[in-house]
């Protein structure tokens, strides 16, 4: 009649889209190892899954999604901490995301030092010839814990 959940269960993340069956436990690794096998666990994970049962990312799940070079998975990822960064910068180690991080850039990523904020000013100024932070990526916090670069340095001649 119940299920024994990890303490990470959360109804509201979108893990379906950043992570594969394969790669979420949804359940605390006691309840699974009762009378299952392998192939019955993930079938079981699978039915869970699809049932809308997920569990919120901890460091090392995160740095797995960056580590997989995946851009479809990042992006999602991206999107996930970008809306819920003010929640997670809490509890995460940020200098530990922030070196695994990449932001996918048309088809190669990039590390998020690298990047501009695309503002007015930085367009104006640099028009395309560097890159810009992809414009789902807008929270501030987020945008600054990445290391983003925000503005031009004046050069005192």
């Amino acid at each position: 009649n119940q299920l024994y959940l990890t303490r990470y269960y959360d109804p509201n993340a979108i893990w379906e889209k950043i992570y594969n069956k394969q790669d979420v436990s949804f359940l605390h690794k006691d309840y699974l190892k009762i009378g299952f096998n392998k192939n019955e666990k993930l079938r079981f994970i699978a039915f869970l899954f699809e049932l809308g049962l997920k569990q919120k990312a901890n460091a090392e799940d995160i740095k797995n999604v960056f580590q997989s070079e995946n851009i479809n998975r990042i992006k999602h990822l991206l999107k996930y901490l970008n809306s819920n960064w003010n929640e997670y910068s809490r509890i995460l180690d940020v200098e530990e995301i922030v070196e695994a991080s990449r932001i996918p850039l048309r088809n190669e990523l990039a590390f998020p030092s690298s990047l501009f904020i695309d503002s007015r000013q930085n367009r104006y100024i640099l028009r395309e010839t560097v890159n810009y932070v992809p414009k789902f990526i807008t929270n501030k916090r987020f945008i600054k814990d990445l290391k983003v670069i925000s503005k031009l340095f004046r050069m005192n001649t």
